[in-house]
């Protein structure tokens, strides 16, 4: 018999709840199933920029937990939690950050192309 392992995402969601932001982060690192930790991560970086916005670390913090999002899209293979983290960093940040993040993750940025391409025509 396999064991399954256990999942995190919910806990990370209530550590989110209380203020442990660092917590969640970890939580979710363990969290075996994408589908869970992306929406949450994104979650996440949304509540970084939101509770102190204007310091740079926060900035910094929400873009490396939305970088964190997209890798584990990506990472998953499933293409709507990539278009999710895209189209979660694309709302938040401006075009040059937004390509700095995307354009290292070759995956992300052709589906974010196609995406485009699609939306001009």
């Amino acid at each position: 018999s396999q064991i399954e392992r256990p999942r995190y995402a919910h806990l990370a969601a209530h550590a989110q709840s209380v203020g442990r932001r660092s917590l969640a982060i970890k939580l979710l690192e363990e969290e075996p199933s994408a589908a869970q930790q992306v929406p949450l991560l994104i979650s996440l970086a949304k509540t970084s920029t939101s509770t102190s916005a204007g310091a740079a670390a926060d900035a910094d913090a929400a873009e490396d937990t939305l970088g964190r999002a997209l890798r584990k899209a990506v990472e998953s293979g499933d293409p709507d939690l990539v278009y999710l983290s895209l189209f979660a960093a694309y709302k938040t940040r401006s075009l040059p950050e937004f390509w700095k993040l995307v354009s290292p993750r070759a995956p992300a940025r052709n589906l974010f192309v196609k995406y485009t391409r699609v939306k001009v025509r």
